[in-house]
């Protein structure tokens, strides 16, 4: 079975649990050739490749979204999210507080190419408390306010019990 046959599958299974979006794994990052080629107006391999699961989710017609772990600065896959909608990133606030920090100018800026997001404390990647550095409360008004209107997901590690560490989670950031 090919890597299309087994993401085609997946695309359809997806929608058989009546699965309205679907998250691909961030594996690619670009490279300096693929940057040159955005540079130059050309397609980059992963942007083909993204215009090929999208014509494979024909059948299924999910949101798809792709982890962002690439800085917004240099806007690198912008013509990935223009290429087939409704393919946006999956922007994991953890990651980019660690990468740029500016949080909150930056959603504001980038929120048409968002459609989900990811949450977790920094450092070390466990809950949203005072033990962190990210103040989730204002980061999700900014959300909300950039008009927002999807799941947020928490990816992190508890190191206390994890179903009370959710339920803050969930608190932390129901504005």
């Amino acid at each position: 079975m090919t890597k299309n046959d087994m993401t085609r599958r997946s695309l359809v299974q997806a929608a058989g649990l009546f699965a309205t979006s679907m998250i691909l794994p961030g594996g690619q990052t670009v490279t300096a050739k693929a940057g040159a080629a955005i540079a130059k107006g050309k397609k980059p391999n992963i942007v083909r490749k993204t215009t090929d699961i999208r014509s494979m989710d024909a059948e299924a017609q999910l949101d798809l979204f792709r982890e962002h772990r690439e800085s917004l600065a240099s806007d690198p896959y912008r013509p990935l999210y223009h290429c087939s909608p409704p393919f946006k990133m999956l922007y994991d606030i953890y990651h980019m507080q660690i990468m740029e920090g500016d949080l909150i100018a930056t959603i504001r800026k980038n929120i048409k190419y968002i459609g989900h997001f990811h949450t977790a404390g920094v450092p070390g990647r466990h809950e949203l408390d005072e033990n962190q550095e990210i103040y989730y409360p204002a980061v999700m008004r900014a959300i909300v306010e950039a008009g927002y209107t999807g799941y947020v997901a928490h990816e992190y590690t508890p190191v206390r019990d994890p179903v009370e560490s959710l339920v803050q989670a969930i608190r932390t950031c129901d504005v």
